[in-house]
């Protein structure tokens, strides 16, 4: 029964000593720069998106105002 409890007790130490290490894991990555770089992450995505559309409203614009305007006589027999 003692080989059980020292077997168990074991087990429960190396879970502890795991959840710590990735608690300290985690503990790396929850800082205020890892804040900042998502933030500035978040903001160079919503920005390239916002960039990529005016472009394309832009060239539609210029396209629509450029494109000759002609008028086509059709001849019918």
């Amino acid at each position: 029964m003692d080989e059980k409890l020292i077997a168990l007790d074991a087990v429960i130490k190396e879970s502890i000593d795991l959840e710590n290490e990735v608690l300290k894991f985690l503990g790396f990555m929850w800082n205020p720069l890892s804040g900042v770089m998502e933030a500035s992450a978040l903001m160079a995505i919503g920005l390239a998106h916002g960039g990529e559309n005016n472009a394309g409203n832009a060239a539609a614009a210029l396209m629509a105002r450029l494109a000759p305007k002609a008028k086509v006589f059709a001849l019918l027999d």
